[in-house]
């Protein structure tokens, strides 16, 4: 797919759903010709999109750091520390 083919899409995509919703946020990763390149399309309020982007990188972060402390809390466990 060509980056016209998946803007294309995109837009495609976001219209159908804004139809539906009030604010739509897509981000894409594709490799084209060998090279990674990111894309993202939305519509509707931004303020609505920004800040779901920001909440689903904040809950991502928020589940690594839980798991690397219990991974650290696990092994303190199994070492004999308390």
């Amino acid at each position: 797919m060509t980056n016209e083919e998946l803007t294309n899409y995109l837009t495609q995509v976001c219209n159908t759903l804004g139809e539906h919703v009030d604010a739509v946020q897509i981000l894409v990763t594709s490799s084209i010709n060998g090279n990674t390149g990111t894309m993202c399309y939305g519509i509707g309020n931004w303020h609505a999109r920004v800040g779901m982007a920001r909440h689903f990188v904040l809950e991502d972060q928020s589940r690594i750091l839980t798991n690397q402390l219990q991974s650290i809390i696990e092994d303190s466990k199994s070492d004999g520390e308390e």
